[in-house]
């Protein structure tokens, strides 16, 4: 096992996830259809999970087409970059 998926692993773990993620990782192996991805999405822990599997990426210091990068988010509290992906996702209108 790589150090990458290490570290995602006890991310997962700490989150609380694995279970979450290993059920629909199963049911994309059978092609079933997947509904409330969204809530899933901007599930705090998920977020929380996101943040901080990306956070040490070497890219995660390049602006993005927002202008925004990790240091943007590092400046903020836990709660307030949750908040700020949430209301990110407010508008989102997904594609059947």
């Amino acid at each position: 096992m790589s150090n990458f998926e290490h570290k995602y692993l006890t991310n997962i773990r700490y989150y609380g996830k694995i279970e979450e993620l290993s059920k629909l990782y199963e049911r994309s192996k059978i092609n079933k259809s997947f509904k409330k991805l969204y809530e899933k999405i901007i599930d705090k822990n998920n977020i929380l999970l996101a943040y901080r599997s990306i956070r040490d990426n070497k890219g995660s210091k390049t602006r993005g087409c927002d202008g925004l990068n990790i240091r943007f988010f590092e400046e903020k509290t836990l709660d307030e970059v949750v908040e700020f992906v949430q209301n990110y996702l407010k508008n989102y209108q997904p594609k059947k």
